[in-house]
């Protein structure tokens, strides 16, 4: 670990909310986590298996964990130390809470993080940050794949001349096959496109982890996950695009495409969870 002095500047919360996309808030698998030293949003990836981790979605226990760890990190702790106790607890959990799985993908989260000791921005996966209200919005180019390939199929759809409240209501999921096998390219340490890192138990790359300089004039960092399509300079702001993209485009193939259409005859309110914090610096 590196031994670079802490911060002594303080930091708050100015702003935060969670809601997950069905009506059920205890299905949400997006996590915040704000402690002094540390502030994170935390994305559970949603776990196809759907195995039992002490009465959680995989999603949701992984997600929880993270945050049990970034609570007991050390202040001055660097994104190496953090990634290698977040993975060891991580696995350590996976293999008592599920030790028939070893099959199948291991649950997992993405997470983008401030250490106000270091003032740094971490970020293992594809959720968004703002430094001053300038945004970083991540990327997976595996998740574009298949977000297009859905795309292509709802554009079928319509073209054989179903309604838009029939493709709604259709639950075939043309990406279900590239769902249950991605996780071989999950923290793959090569240049290959399909690579991409996550918080799963399984190591994750030097080259998968970010790290961002704050500059020392910088007065606020925005961070969210992907359930918000554009991440603006507040909550409201972001709030206020979202249900305006929503109402728009129900069935997510416009200008944001998405793994799902929003239904709310079942509950699902949104395409995907949402979390959203704000802090001064």
């Amino acid at each position: 670990m590196s031994t670079r002095a802490p911060h002594n500047r303080r930091m708050h919360v100015i702003e935060s909310f969670s809601a997950g996309k069905y009506d059920n808030p205890d299905l949400c698998e997006d996590v915040i986590y704000a402690g002094e030293d540390f502030v994170a949003v935390i994305d559970g990836v949603t776990d196809r298996t759907y195995l039992d981790y002490d009465g959680l979605s995989g999603g949701r226990w992984a997600a929880t964990t993270v945050a049990g760890v970034l609570a007991q990190l050390p202040e001055n702790a660097d994104l190496a130390e953090a990634e290698q106790r977040i993975t060891a607890t991580l696995a350590a959990g996976d293999h008592l809470l599920q030790p028939q799985a070893e099959e199948e993908a291991p649950a997992g989260a993405v997470m983008v993080c401030y250490s106000r000791a270091r003032r740094e921005i971490w970020r293992i996966g594809d959720c968004p940050f703002a430094i001053d209200g300038v945004a970083n919005h991540g990327r997976l180019e595996l998740s574009e794949i298949m977000q297009t390939t859905r795309w292509a199929y709802v554009s079928c759809l319509r073209e054989a001349g179903l309604s838009d409240d029939e493709i709604i209501a259709d639950t075939t999921d043309p990406t279900a096959p590239i769902q249950r096998v991605q996780h071989h390219f999950s923290n793959v340490d090569s240049d290959h496109p399909l690579a991409y890192g996550v918080l799963n138990g399984w190591p994750v790359p030097p080259r998968l982890r970010e790290i961002i300089v704050v500059p020392e004039d910088a007065r606020e960092v925005a961070m969210c996950s992907d359930g918000y399509p554009v991440l603006l300079p507040t909550l409201a702001e972001s709030e206020d695009y979202l249900a305006a993209d929503l109402t728009a485009d129900p069935l997510r193939i416009g200008r944001h495409r998405s793994f799902r259409p929003v239904n709310k005859s079942t509950g699902r309110l949104s395409f995907d969870d949402r979390a959203f914090v704000r802090i001064a610096l």
